[in-house]
C-alpha cells in the first residue's frame, strides 16, 4: 500500500511540476498550426549549447524581446512554470532550435543558429557584430543599459 501511495505521489509531482511544456502558437505567415516545445535548462547547458552551435553554424539570429512585448500562448501539454528571476530555455519550433536566456523582470534573448544564407538583420557567428549584439542583449536581460 505504501509503495502504491509513493508511486501515485511521484507521478502527480512529475505531472504538476514538469520542466517541459508545449504551446500552440497558431498560424504564422500562412504556415499551418505551429507548436513550440520549451524545456528549462541549466546555465551550464545553455553555455554548452551556445559553444556547440557557434562552432558548427555560420549564421545566427539574435532577438531581444522586452517582457512588455511577450505574448502568452495556450499550453497544450505540460505545465508552464512561473519564472522568478533568470531562466534558460531550449525551444523547438518549426524544425528549428532556439536557445533562450531570460529574466522575468526585463525580457529575453533568443538565439537561432543556422547554416543557410544570411537573412536580413542576422549576423555571422563570432563576428564583431555578433559579439556586440550578444553582449548588448545580455546586458538588457540582466537589467543593465
Amino acid at each position: 500500500m505504501k509503495i502504491l501511495f509513493v508511486l501515485v505521489l511521484f507521478i502527480c509531482s512529475t505531472i504538476c511540476y514538469s520542466q517541459t511544456w508545449v504551446e500552440r502558437i497558431g498560424i504564422i505567415h500562412g504556415v499551418g498550426d505551429i507548436t513550440e516545445e520549451l524545456s528549462v535548462i541549466t546555465k551550464e547547458q545553455f553555455d554548452r549549447l551556445i559553444q556547440q552551435h557557434s562552432s558548427t553554424n555560420r549564421n545566427c539570429s539574435i532577438i531581444f524581446t522586452n517582457n512588455l512585448e511577450l505574448k502568452s500562448f495556450p499550453v497544450i501539454s505540460g505545465t508552464r512554470p512561473v519564472f522568478n528571476g533568470y531562466y534558460y530555455l531550449l525551444s523547438r519550433k518549426n524544425g528549428r532550435i532556439y536557445i533562450i536566456y531570460g529574466n522575468s523582470n526585463t525580457g529575453r534573448m533568443e538565439l537561432n543558429f543556422y547554416n543557410s544564407g544570411l537573412m536580413q538583420n542576422d549576423v555571422i557567428v563570432n563576428s564583431n557584430e555578433y559579439r556586440r549584439r550578444y553582449n548588448q542583449y545580455i546586458n538588457w536581460v540582466n537589467g543593465n543599459n
